[in-house]
């Protein structure tokens, strides 16, 4: 077994995404989770808004007729932790308590189908439980902000564009690995077990989610 003060220096990137240099780092120990939660977090808590975009990589198990969770992603401005559930084999507590901090506010992509009450997020009863009073699709937020409801069947581009961020940020956004949720992008995923990954495929990763960070922060901005 490799040293957690080894473990602590693997699985940092850094990506140029939307103009900004975001440091991400891979985990896929619980011992490095709790360091990284805990880094992640104090480096947000000096925020006028404090904005986490959430984002999940998962895998239909058609023998089960289960989902499974491959990756869940925080991003914040310029950090980003990628957790390899599917290596860790469950999730863990420091993951389930700083979600539940509702000074928080986690904004996500729900499911495409607006007439599901329960977003693909939603679709794993022990994240429900912690994300119930602290997440906020990003749709949703953008309606009730902008008080626009036609809002609620934007894609992150338009929502992108709606709230300011444009020239090279929004046309990013319309890069095929903005798309998790596509058909095409899930056949296309890479394998989520790995143990390394390349910029690119790690840049892919966190693109919702940094969009979602961005839009979210966007918009709570306007509150103060």
């Amino acid at each position: 077994m490799i040293p957690i003060k080894y473990l602590l220096k693997m699985g940092s990137y850094e990506v140029e995404i939307q103009d900004v240099n975001v440091k991400v780092c891979l985990i896929d120990n619980a011992d490095v989770l709790d360091v990284k939660i805990a880094e992640f977090k104090a480096s947000i808590e000096d925020y006028d808004c404090v904005a986490v975009g959430v984002d999940v990589k998962d895998h239909v198990d058609h023998n089960e007729s289960r989902t499974f969770i491959d990756l869940f992603i925080l991003t914040s401005e310029s950090c980003s932790l990628i957790i390899q559930i599917c290596r860790l084999g469950g999730i863990p507590d420091s993951l389930l308590k700083f979600l539940s901090d509702e000074s928080i506010c986690f904004v996500f992509k729900g499911a495409d189908n607006r007439n599901s009450m329960n977003p693909r997020i939603f679709d794993y009863s022990t994240l429900k439980l912690k994300l119930n009073s602290t997440a906020v699709d990003v749709r949703e937020l953008a309606v009730r902000v902008l008080k626009k409801p036609n809002l609620s069947r934007c894609g992150l581009v338009d929502l992108a564009r709606e709230v300011g961020i444009k020239g090279e940020a929004s046309s990013a956004l319309s890069s095929p690995s903005s798309s998790s949720y596509s058909s095409s992008a899930a056949k296309d995923a890479p394998n989520w077990e790995s143990v390394v990954f390349s910029s690119e495929q790690i840049k892919s990763a966190i693109q919702d989610a940094y969009t979602c960070y961005r839009i979210g922060y966007k918009l709570l901005d306007m509150l103060i």
